[in-house]
């Protein structure tokens, strides 16, 4: 009887101990579904040969809005369903100040060059009434405006504070001192003619 008294009396004392442990001991472990020996270098460790992973989809507003999350998370990643301001639907995660959209090996444009492209549906530009620029080692090497109509392609052609309108320039450093002008196309066969040393009698 007096053995039976004293399993009683621990009883509450051993329960105690083990759930003060239990908390250390979960956070200290990797946690797997599907697999009953984790990684034991990840928190958690999913396994299935027949079913993926479902993060959290939500439509987003805007790369620059938290919204609908309550605030910006580093890390956070989530699936957008929303077409508005400059998001479109597909994965997203968040750098701590805004939304950056995750590489799409399907749809976005490699480094190394692309397969399989469609003329009739890619292409290299903008689906809004927004300029192109083009850089080389961070120098503008190509523009395209709808607004002036003034179009440039060459590295330092047609001085960025240029006024004027509907003016092309081609080749290096072509119209690189102008300022204004309208409708002055002018192309950079200087530096051809240069190169080649035309022949002479």
């Amino acid at each position: 009887m007096a053995n039976n008294n004293l399993s009683h009396k621990l009883f509450p004392f051993c329960l105690l101990m083990f759930l003060s442990y239990l908390p250390s001991f979960i956070y200290a472990q990797s946690v797997g579904i599907g697999t009953s020996s984790p990684n034991t270098f990840s928190m958690l460790d999913i396994t299935s040969s027949n079913k993926g992973l479902l993060l959290p989809r939500v439509a987003l507003a805007n790369t620059t809005s938290n919204s609908p999350i309550g605030a910006f998370v580093a890390g956070m990643q989530v699936y957008n369903t929303a077409t508005a301001g400059d998001v479109t639907p597909g994965f997203y995660g968040c750098d701590g100040t805004k939304w950056v959209r995750l590489a799409n090996a399907v749809a976005d444009w490699s480094l190394t060059g692309n397969a399989g492209t469609n003329p009739t549906i890619n292409f290299i530009g903008t689906t809004d009434d927004q300029d192109i620029i083009f850089k080389r080692n961070n120098v503008r090497a190509g523009f395209i405006n709808n607004v002036s109509n003034n179009t440039s392609f060459g590295v330092g052609s047609l001085n960025i504070s240029n006024t004027g309108t509907s003016n092309s320039a081609y080749g290096k450093h072509s119209m690189a001192s102008n300022t204004t002008g309208i409708q002055t196309p002018l192309l950079a066969i200087a530096l051809c003619l240069a190169a080649w040393k035309l022949p002479t009698s």
